[in-house]
């Protein structure tokens, strides 16, 4: 197993002059639901009858996942500051 080092934000623009794009998915693996972000599993949603149920919870230091509004949209932050909203 590797640990993964975040590099690039969303809008970061690299040397070679590219501009880095994020994305980010919900996936499952049949017993647990995860936020991926740029292919790294950045949060867990909470298992039902804990005190986690109904969120999400971070597996990398300094993101956060939440949901926000309505129609409900998923917000990722990164240190405090929304770098994705999806829906």
């Amino acid at each position: 197993m590797c640990d993964i080092t975040w590099h690039w934000r969303e809008g970061d623009v690299t040397s070679s002059g590219l501009l880095f794009v994020s994305e980010a998915t919900i996936e499952s693996d049949g017993k647990d639901a995860f936020v991926v972000y740029n292919g790294v599993r950045i949060a867990k949603r909470g298992q039902p009858n804990s005190p986690e149920a109904g969120t999400w919870v971070s597996l990398e230091p300094g993101f956060r996942v939440t949901y926000k509004g309505y129609p409900a949209e998923l917000v990722i932050e990164r240190d405090g500051k929304i770098i994705k909203t999806v829906w």
